[in-house]
């Protein structure tokens, strides 16, 4: 009888002798060009009796298949062309040697499966073992157990094997030796197993057969998940909401290396371009290395080193760019950081997607990059935003899915021209905003210095990783990023941007044409917001009684005024409007005069429109 037999295994010929001591055996080695095959003679007058002459082949064919070792000998033969080898063991075979080994290896209740060594633990190593609401778990199912040094070789083998997950009514997960995991059915994960992953085992010590790997799929011992994503928690199996995932991980970040002159020539293109920072690197350093400031240079850069140094770590700030020229490197930084980062790692949001019903392609993503978005209903997408930049967990629609919930992972870069991108309160803390450089002569020279690491992509990468190196070596403020530093554009956004109602009381308040403790009644108030609003334009589509009552109602709630009501008519008593210095209270019934004066937004308006018509 011919037994073929695999050659994957490590340990030496001799091992066998301790279980098949006696039998000899002939073998000749094959070679086809692409493997090497092993087939070996059994001697038919070991025994008689053919059912077992079958158990002892397929006994000595498992055994073989597990221990076999040709050695260091692995020169290739001619297609085809055969070697003999010999195997002959001092001692003849007994029939009670036969009948042992082929009971033993028939019974099912007596087979201790594959040689695992104690201890052996394939399925990944935990070092940050909790982020957020995410922990590193042990994973579902039968395999909690398998880890346990005492438990069968073939359970422990599902434990250490790992490299296969079994999810709920969606088949089978398999991970790649780069790491990555992909769904897949069950016939492509059994063969991934013994093609890839039983050879990666035998390196660990582990040692199985085909026949061992497909006992694992027949009898479901596999680790079971609920699901998938994406977590900086460093383990393969995580917890999150009391349900166990499959972790998948982010890319690895480019690796940094010493800061040299390609760096530093890209560190000098990220100040002076995007941040509008002129000053000379010394001084720079100085400042970030200063706990104690609070500049928009040094709240960026710790920034810029936190999405490298800390991904997936979701920070409760967004950073914006925004600059009234175009070409001066908003983009370009966009890519620099997806690539430092790691580009499955980063996406880059359009206008739909930002705007749409379905959010699942934010999923998995610890940086997202927003470029030259245009939404029409400012204040809606501010209301989106709270829900994306600060919470603990996102609310993901899929269509044809439905929606659940995910742990926040993603940090948001918005790149835009637009000086008014978005309509945000006095009290925002999320958006840090920076104006970027608007010299475009400048700025397009800096770029100009930039192109040949740019057309060279192994020097760009390497640029980009000495940069890293810089970025490495900044000692990252928590607290400075836990929310924004003013800015002078902030400033201006919040003020050209607020409720219309807001900036009316504000103006009144700032012309002394309404004095704490003053009463004005709601016809006289209305007189006066629609003078206001013929002068400053930006609001007059908000001239409405009903839309100055409600905005009053929420001034009120903010302690701003109160509701005072006569006999004759409805009115609103000033008390204290924040930002605003206190004026003597004085009793007077009604305020009559016209307002005439611009307010400091409606400047604002006025400074912008000239901007854009000259550019």
């Amino acid at each position: 009888m011919l037994i073929p037999l695999e050659t994957d295994a490590s340990i030496p010929i001799e091992t066998i002798l301790e279980r098949v001591t006696g039998v000899g055996i002939g073998a000749t080695v094959h070679w086809n060009n692409q493997r090497r095959r092993v087939v070996a003679s059994l001697d038919g007058d070991a025994t008689t009796d053919r059912a077992q002459k079958v158990s002892l082949a397929k006994t000595l064919s498992d055994a073989y298949q597990i221990y076999f070792d040709l050695g260091d000998d692995t020169s290739p033969l001619s297609d085809g062309q055969s070697r003999e080898i010999a195997c002959t063991f001092p001692k003849a075979p007994t029939v009670d040697v036969i009948r042992d080994i082929a009971s033993r290896e028939s019974d099912p209740e007596k087979d201790n499966g594959p040689e695992v060594p104690p201890g052996i633990n394939l399925m990944g190593k935990t070092g940050t073992a909790e982020v957020g609401d995410v922990r590193a778990c042990a994973p579902a199912g039968f395999v909690q157990s398998y880890l346990a040094d005492s438990t069968r070789g073939l359970e422990r083998l599902a434990g250490v094997v790992g490299q296969v997950v079994v999810r709920h009514n969606d088949g089978y997960w398999v991970k790649s030796p780069a790491g990555a995991w992909s769904a897949t059915t069950q016939g492509a994960a059994i063969g991934k197993v013994k093609s890839v992953w039983r050879g990666l085992l035998k390196n660990q010590g582990v040692r199985c057969t085909h026949g061992h790997i497909e006992e694992l799929f027949r009898r479901s011992l596999l680790p079971v998940i609920d699901g998938t994503l994406t977590s900086p928690v460093e383990a393969d199996f995580v917890e999150y909401l009391d349900r166990v995932y499959l972790n998948i991980r982010l890319a690895p970040r480019l690796e940094p290396t010493k800061l040299g002159e390609d760096g530093q020539l890209i560190r000098e293109f990220v100040l002076r371009n995007l941040l509008n920072d002129h000053r000379q690197i010394e001084q720079v350093e100085a400042e970030v290395s200063d706990p104690k400031s609070k500049t928009p240079t040094r709240w960026a850069l710790n920034w810029i080193a936190h999405i490298y140094r800390r991904p997936g770590i979701a920070l409760p700030t967004c950073l914006w760019l925004i600059s009234v020229e175009q070409g001066i490197g908003k983009t370009l930084f966009g890519s620099m950081l997806a690539e430092l980062v790691g580009q499955r790692n980063a996406v880059r949001a359009d206008q739909s997607e930002m705007t749409g019903d379905w959010s699942d392609w934010l999923v998995g993503r610890s940086l997202i990059i927003a470029d030259e978005i245009n939404v029409t209903e400012r204040k809606q997408f501010y209301a989106r935003q709270k829900t994306w930049i600060g919470s603990r967990s996102i609310s993901v629609r899929r269509r044809g899915v439905g929606t659940w919930e995910i742990p926040t992972i993603a940090n948001w870069l918005f790149l835009t021209n637009d000086l008014q991108p978005i309509r945000i309160d006095g009290a925002d803390r999320r958006n840090m905003l920076i104006a970027s450089s608007n010299d475009r002569d400048a700025a397009r020279a800096m770029i100009e210095r930039l192109h040949p690491i740019l057309n060279d992509p192994e020097r760009y990468r390497h640029a980009l990783a000495e940069f890293g190196g810089w970025l490495d070596q900044i000692e990252i403020d928590a607290a400075l990023l836990s929310r924004s530093v003013p800015t002078e554009i902030k400033d201006d956004l919040i003020e050209s941007t607020q409720d219309a109602v807001v900036s009316f009381v504000q103006d009144q308040v700032e012309q002394r044409a309404w004095r704490s403790g003053s009463r004005l009644s709601t016809a006289e108030l209305f007189s006066r917001y629609n003078v206001w609003c013929d002068q400053t334009k930006a609001f007059a589509g908000y001239r409405s009684q009903s839309h100055l009552v409600q905005g009053l109602k929420k001034l009120r709630a903010l302690g701003w005024i109160e509701h005072h009501r006569t006999s004759d008519s409805r009115g609103w008593v000033l008390r204290s409007v924040p930002g605003q210095p206190e004026a003597a209270t004085e009793e007077v019934e009604f305020i009559t005069q016209p307002v005439v004066q611009f307010t400091k937004a409606r400047a604002l308006m006025e400074r912008m429109k000239a901007q854009q018509q000259v550019h």
